[in-house]
């Protein structure tokens, strides 16, 4: 996946500078943050957050004044976490389970710039290509077991198609060739995750995002 990624960016890079246009721009994202999903009905119902992290490489083409259009692609991760109680009559205490959904995703926006402050809406397309699950197991004598594996025939019949919306805001700190970005970025799944349980929920998430700007 990480060989893509800089695959892409590095050919895009050595289009730019063969091309030298000033209208395009590539950049490359980073974001770590902190993910959970959206449901009435989860457990804990407060759907505990969890550290994820997203990457993005970007390529945008000035379209008028301070306004940019930018296509890309992406690695976008989301978490869901399950905590289940059991009654003072069983050995068990608790459950646990995290659920790690992985996506490709290819992101379509603008990018809006006042000053060196930008504003960048995004959608997009994103296909479920990794699906890893969490289990421990939590004894009333303080006895912990667990195991972690990969769902590669989807059991949890995770929805193979998202549409995330994305937003990011920040400060470019500009250089004479290239420029450092900061700022903050979250994102929100428009179409339900599916799979187990059959509940309604969506993944969300939000943190700060840096990357390199050409």
């Amino acid at each position: 996946m990480k060989t893509t990624f800089f695959a892409f960016f590095f050919l895009a890079v050595l289009s730019h500078l063969s091309g030298q246009n000033d209208k395009l721009y590539l950049s490359l994202e980073y974001s770590p943050n902190m993910t959970a999903v959206t449901s009435d009905y989860a457990i804990p119902s407060d759907g505990t957050f969890r550290f994820a992290s997203n990457i993005f490489a970007k390529a945008g083409y000035r379209v008028a004044g301070n306004l940019y259009a930018n296509v890309g692609i992406g690695y976008l991760t989301s978490k869901e976490f399950i905590s289940v109680d059991y009654g003072l009559n069983s050995d068990i205490n608790r459950i646990e389970q995290l659920r790690i959904n992985g996506y490709m995703v290819a992101p379509v926006g603008f990018t809006y710039y006042m000053g060196s402050f930008f504003v960048n809406p995004e959608i997009c397309i994103g296909w479920n290509v990794s699906n890893k699950i969490n289990d421990a197991v939590f004894y009333r004598g303080g006895y912990v077991t667990g195991s972690k594996g990969v769902d590669e025939q989807n059991l949890y019949g995770v929805s193979k198609i998202t549409y995330p919306l994305l937003l990011s805001i920040g400060d470019e700190i500009r250089f004479n060739s290239w420029s450092i970005l900061l700022g903050l970025k979250g994102y929100y799944g428009l179409n339900e995750i599916g799979g187990r349980p059959t509940y309604p929920r969506h993944y969300y998430g939000f943190g700060i995002m840096t990357g390199v700007k050409f």
